[in-house]
């Protein structure tokens, strides 16, 4: 077993361990909780797709990793004086893990398409991210937009949502100009 399905492996059991570790020894977290048990399903489900549409699984490992600074963002860092800009240096960086994925599919698949095609698929995938954020807070009370310090808002919740979206078409605009200077080992033929 390779070294990098030993750490997708550990990272996506990680999250079901997390979860576990929250649901039953610390109820303050509620946010991390579910976020936990959301990232294990989404992941399990994306190793689904990642099989049936012939894309490279090393690259699983980067949806887990967006899934992890995610958490991490939440349990420690976001909307605290430590990093304050956390959460948009996320907005660049998960549009590039999905730019780096999309093309890797549209290559194994031998489709071609332009690299406007896969701009405004990404930027479909954010719309749909900032929309997941809205309805959280329409009908959970979920505060996934706006930035707050120390539970006051900084940055109103379109502001936030306008910003994310600038961030995310900045990674992906910026990854599709320069991809040829990322590492080949990004886009390696291993797929099995």
């Amino acid at each position: 077993m390779k070294i990098l399905d030993i750490i997708n492996k550990l990272l996506f059991y990680g999250f079901f361990a997390l979860f576990l570790v929250f649901l039953f020894f610390d109820t303050e977290y509620g946010i991390v909780t579910g976020y936990a048990i959301g990232s294990f399903i989404v992941v399990w489900i994306c190793s689904i797709i990642f099989k049936a549409g012939n894309i490279n699984k090393n690259l699983l490992i980067l949806i887990s990793i967006s899934f992890w600074l995610n958490i991490i963002g939440e349990f420690i860092f976001y909307y605290t004086k430590i990093i304050p800009y956390y959460d948009k240096s996320l907005h660049i960086l998960v549009p590039i893990f999905l730019t780096i994925i999309v093309l890797d599919y549209f290559k194994s698949n031998s489709i071609k398409t332009s690299k406007s095609i896969i701009f405004f698929i990404i930027l479909g995938m954010l719309a749909f991210w900032e929309i997941y954020e809205y309805l959280m807070f329409i009908f959970f009370s979920i505060p996934l937009q706006g930035v707050y310090i120390n539970k006051i808002e900084v940055v109103s919740r379109i502001d936030d949502t306008m910003i994310d979206l600038i961030f995310g078409v900045v990674g992906t605009l910026g990854y599709l100009i320069f991809q040829k200077e990322f590492p080949k080992i990004i886009h390696s033929k291993n797929k099995k």
